[in-house]
């Protein structure tokens, strides 16, 4: 089940404010609340990646009785127990954990064996691996990491580049994973994907949205809850949305954190 939720912001403006305030000072306030909803997609979207518990309750957009369960993990952490089906001769009982942890630094033979998580479900590289920004240093030193091209900058002689889509840093030639980093993951953790292109239920991720709605939206308008106002209608004016990120294929994607012990982590 994926949850549904709705969230909104007051803009606060009061007649007064509005009567006195610069263009520009309207401008920022708007630039305000896209940037807060798109820092709270970001953090939807990673906090589920790095929760290894199911959502559940209203709080989480979800009845009572429901559950939007994490990555394949073992059945003691979980209420939707999960054996991932058979692929190739080799099956999976309902204990199998894509939830892994590391003991000190992260090095590339983890990121072989998430690979292996992923491959032996069926999902053929390329990879997505997705690393924090503290991350970024400690993966550029692995030894079979290779640097992005830069159309700006002429490589020596003697330098390894490999063309990948803007936005990646470079790739891991051992596990075969393009590497990313994303603002918002916590440190010391990482994710491991097969990207299978836009609305394919094999993605690792699913968003849902309104009914009738086929795309996330952010609408404005005056908050309902508060009645007319027609001395200053914008002054209840409100930024809404409704939606909720769930897992989609409980195979395709592997976390793990380098800290001794499994934690929930916190996206930001």
């Amino acid at each position: 089940m994926l949850p549904l939720k709705d969230y909104d912001l007051g803009l606060g403006w009061t007649w007064d404010y509005l009567r006195k305030a610069y263009t520009a000072q309207v401008e920022a306030d708007i630039a305000a609340a896209v940037d807060a909803a798109r820092k709270l997609v970001r953090v939807k979207t990673l906090g589920r990646i790095v929760t290894r518990t199911d959502d559940s309750g209203a709080s989480k957009g979800l009845g009572a009785g429901g559950y939007s369960p994490a990555f394949a993990t073992t059945a003691a952490n979980t209420n939707v127990d999960f054996a991932p089906p058979e692929y190739a001769g080799t099956t999976f009982a309902n204990t199998h954990e894509h939830y892994k942890v590391g003991a000190t630094s992260l090095t590339s033979a983890n990121a072989i064996v998430e690979m292996k998580n992923l491959r032996e479900h069926g999902h053929a590289g390329p990879f997505d691996l997705w690393i924090s920004a503290d991350d970024e240093a400690t993966v550029r030193l692995f030894t079979d990491f290779i640097s992005a091209s830069d159309p700006l900058v002429t490589p020596g002689s003697a330098t390894s580049l490999v063309a990948l889509p803007q936005g990646y840093i470079g790739y891991l030639s051992g596990s075969f994973a393009r590497v990313r980093v994303v603002p918002g993951l916590p440190v010391d953790y990482w994710f491991m994907f097969k990207s299978y292109g836009s609305n394919n239920p094999r993605n690792p991720l699913r968003l849902r949205v309104s009914n009738g709605e086929s795309q996330l939206r952010f609408l404005a308008f005056p908050d309902p809850s508060q009645g007319p106002s027609p001395a200053n209608p914008l002054g209840t004016l409100i930024v809404w949305s409704e939606f909720g990120v769930g897992v989609g294929d409980r195979t395709n994607g592997t976390v793990r954190r380098n800290n001794g012990s499994w934690a929930d982590g916190t996206a930001s």
